[in-house]
């Protein structure tokens, strides 16, 4: 299954929290245990992301790379995590900050298959 939002604008300064950017991802937590891919792209520099799943953190104000949004995801050059373990009952939280002078568009996916 995939969970993704194009092209999410984030104003000069501010921050998308997790509880906005997976609202409304179906099984998030998921009942099976899977394996998650997380790739994204921001049309500006200076855009942050974190991303955990459960109580660990995987990543934590990483920069993401630049290159315009409007040409979406190519998973062989945009993914930042290739393989992310999901328990039952973990949900994945994400979040992106934009400390750019200007605003940013994001375009990202998590990919999540169960397995097993």
């Amino acid at each position: 299954m995939r969970w993704s939002k194009k092209h999410v604008a984030v104003a000069t300064g501010t921050s998308v929290p997790n509880s906005s950017t997976l609202a409304g991802q179906t099984n998030n937590p998921p009942n099976r245990p899977s394996v998650g891919r997380f790739a994204a792209v921001a049309s500006v520099a200076g855009v942050l992301f974190s991303l955990s799943v459960g109580s660990e953190i995987l990543a934590q104000d990483q920069e993401l790379m630049i290159r315009p949004t409007t040409e979406g995801i190519r998973l062989l050059d945009d993914t930042i995590l290739p393989s992310v373990g999901v328990m039952p009952g973990e949900a994945v939280t994400l979040s992106f900050r934009n400390t750019n002078a200007g605003p940013a568009d994001i375009t990202w996916l998590f990919d999540i298959v169960p397995v097993g």
